[in-house]
């Protein structure tokens, strides 16, 4: 079964917020799914991950600089070395850069580490300290990643210079328009929940308490209107938890406006409270591309923000919303622009809900799973799906072979083996026809496993079962040295196979797979129960063969020996001779 680690700073405001969407496609894939990342829920018990197989709490720091992440390394690399995974895929500056470091010796194996960057730390008009710390780091870092994601066009611009293997462009991480949307609540009623007067203009902020959200910048706004006598009538709603929670209470009193702001926390209700309200305000100072701002404008909230790299790509100023200045002055003025022309505001969520469709969830997906299944990737997607075809579940075992149906090769064996095992979710694959194919269904039949045992007959894409496949079985009595025991290491895979000649050339016992010097039933199902024992080395084994098909037998190194020969063949001849033969030129 393919697996995917996904990896994160934190669980409830990352992985939660952002990432179950792509969990689940996954799984329905058939994948197995593991996260990393330290749990922050408040209290450790609720930190249950839908659609994840495997959590594993990792004590991330967000400060790069503190020394737990030292330990969170040590253990991330751990679980990494230990569980194979197919794909990493990292988010969050720091538990990007610890998963990057420490799948280094797992890309050398195979493993695909995909990072997503949620708005670099280094950005037009970011301070300097951002970008001699973070610019080097990500830089360097580009070079153990095989896909960059970058979420804005500044961003994508800026990584183009990286020397990731491959630097793409997603519109975010996508916004669900069946959970955000215009909604036909009671809007009276909410309010009167939240402890809002009904008729009152109704100003939203969601995001956590923290400097880099600039909510002090609204407060002040609200502060100047309660010193011109205009605030009696509006509200101010803050959703989200932070650090700076008790600072900005403090900041509303002091302003005299604290009657006119709610702090609500943490929510799950977020659609609801944006179609309760009037106005979003997101004047945030650094974003990648905000989801906070995508999800109000899908429930149809004009929004006043910021004019910084994220913000722009969804607010067209006076079209989808109002870009303005960061102070309190320039932000009071939109505020009274939009509380003042209700078709204004009417006019901008038209236009909102015409924009954000662009970065809707099912456009997103898509595109992640045509990343996801690109280069090597691809065969994992592609096996699954011929999985389904012959009626193999995802997660059986699927033993293989590749050759003609007759005495020689010797099917029968691996049949008979495969009876005695009395193993429900292992599956026998034969590729080939020939004289025998009929009697050996009967065999099959007779033993009570032709549900088990699939012939395929002759295949001309016979190389997406070897990339289905997960150990490859090759009994035969007799060989040269054979093209499909080749195929079958070069696409990595285990081996057991017969110990003759040509086979010995090819398989190192121990290393590769197993050479079994007898070929008998009861040989071979030991055989192979030893192997399911050992799957935990099944990558290390096809690694191994792999290195070495490409290292001896590969297609140029066979030419150029082939040329020698022939040119060796060919001295000796005199001129008039050797000119009808032309020099061969491989």
């Amino acid at each position: 079964m393919a697996k995917v680690l996904f990896v994160a700073t934190v669980v409830k405001k990352h992985i939660m917020e952002f990432h179950l969407p792509f969990l689940k496609m996954f799984q329905e894939h058939g994948w197995q799914t593991a996260v990393a990342a330290r749990n922050d829920y408040d209290n450790p018990a609720d930190c249950q991950i839908p659609f994840c197989d495997d959590y594993y709490d990792i004590p991330f720091e967000r400060n790069p600089f503190k020394a737990g992440n030292i330990t969170a390394y040590k253990k991330l690399k751990k679980i990494i070395d230990t569980d194979h995974y197919d794909i990493i895929h990292c988010h969050t500056p720091v538990g990007a850069a610890l998963a990057r470091l420490a799948a280094r010796e797992a890309r050398r194996k195979g493993t695909k580490v995909i990072y997503t960057a949620h708005g670099f730390h280094f950005y037009k008009g970011a301070p300097l300290i951002n970008w001699l710390i973070f610019y080097p780091t990500e830089r360097w870092l580009a070079h153990d990643t095989d896909v960059l994601i970058t979420i804005n066009k500044e961003d994508y611009k800026r990584a183009q210079s990286f020397k990731a293997g491959k630097v793409v462009y997603v519109p975010g991480v996508g916004v669900d328009l069946k959970k955000f949307h215009i909604s036909p609540i009671d809007k009276a009623k909410k309010r009167e929940e939240l402890g809002i007067p009904k008729d009152d203009f109704v100003l939203l902020s969601v995001g956590e308490l923290t400097p880099r959200k600039n909510h002090q910048v609204v407060l002040r706004a609200l502060g100047i209107l309660k010193q011109q006598g205009k605030l009696e009538n509006i509200q101010y709603i803050i959703c989200g938890q932070g650090d700076k929670l008790a600072e900005l209470r403090k900041l509303a009193q002091t302003l005299n406006i604290a009657e006119n702001v709610h702090f609500l926390g943490y929510r799950r209700d977020i659609s609801e409270i944006c179609n309760a309200s009037d106005v979003f305000m997101f004047m945030s100072l650094q974003e990648g591309l905000p989801v906070a701002l995508m999800e109000a404008m899908a429930c149809g909230l004009p929004a006043v923000c910021t004019d910084i790299r994220g913000n722009t790509e969804l607010v067209d100023n006076g079209v989808t919303g109002l870009i303005v200045a960061n102070t309190p002055e320039d932000t009071k003025r939109a505020i009274e622009r939009l509380q003042d022309k209700a078709a204004f505001r009417d006019e901008l969520s038209v236009h909102a809900l015409s924009k954000i469709k662009q970065f809707d969830l099912s456009h997103v997906l898509p595109i992640m799973q045509n990343i996801y299944r690109g280069g090597e990737l691809n065969a994992i997607f592609a096996q699954q799906q011929l999985r389904h075809e012959l009626g193999i579940p995802l997660s059986a075992t699927v033993l293989l072979s590749v050759g003609e149906v007759n005495r020689n090769k010797n099917h029968q064996l691996c049949i008979t083996a495969l009876a005695q095992l009395h193993k429900t979710d292992l599956y026998y694959v034969i590729c080939g026809s020939g004289t025998l194919l009929e009697k050996d269904k009967l065999l099959a039949k007779k033993l009570g496993v032709e549900k088990q045992v699939i012939f395929t007959g002759y295949r001309k894409d016979v190389a997406i079962f070897y990339q289905m496949a997960d150990l490859f079985l090759f009994p035969s009595y007799r060989e040269g040295l054979s093209l499909a025991l080749m195929e079958a290491m070069v696409n990595k895979l285990p081996v057991l196979c017969s110990d003759i000649r040509g086979n010995c050339d090819l398989v190192d016992d121990g290393w590769g797979g197993y050479r079994l010097s007898e070929i008998n039933n009861k040989e071979w199902q030991v055989a192979i129960e030893n192997m399911l024992c050992q799957k935990s080395k099944w990558m290390q084994y096809g690694l191994y063969n792999y290195q070495k098909i490409i290292n001896l037998y590969e297609k140029s190194i066979i030419q150029k020996k082939m040329y020698d020969i022939y040119h060796e063949a060919l001295e000796g001849r005199n001129c008039n001779e050797a000119s009808t033969v032309k020099t061969m030129d491989l």
